[in-house]
C-alpha cells in the first residue's frame, strides 16, 4: 500500500483500503461544497478548519470524524484579520 502525502509534509494524509477512500473522498467533496457555497446561504459556513476521520481504531470498525478549529496565531495579521482579532 502506498502513502499519500502532502508534498513538504511528512505526515501521511490518508492510509487504508480503496473502498476507505470513497468516503474520505465523499467527505472532502462535503466540507469544499459547504465552503464554496456557505456565503450564498446554501450550507452554513464552516465551523472547524481540520476534519479527521477515522475509519477503524484497535477495538472498533466504526468510522468517526472529529471536527477541529485550529487556533489563530497571534503574530498572522491575515488569521487576526478574519477571525476579528
Amino acid at each position: 500500500m502506498q502513502e499519500v502525502i502532502e508534498q513538504g509534509c511528512a505526515d501521511p494524509t490518508f492510509t487504508g483500503p480503496g473502498f476507505e477512500l470513497v468516503a474520505a473522498a465523499s467527505a472532502a467533496t462535503r466540507v469544499a461544497v459547504q465552503t464554496l457555497l456557505a456565503q450564498d446561504g446554501g450550507y452554513p459556513a464552516a465551523d472547524f478548519d481540520l476534519v479527521t476521520l477515522d475509519f477503524r481504531d484497535a477495538n472498533s470498525a466504526t468510522p468517526t470524524a472529529t471536527y477541529t478549529r485550529l487556533p489563530v496565531h497571534p503574530e498572522c495579521t491575515i488569521c487576526s484579520a478574519a477571525s476579528g482579532g
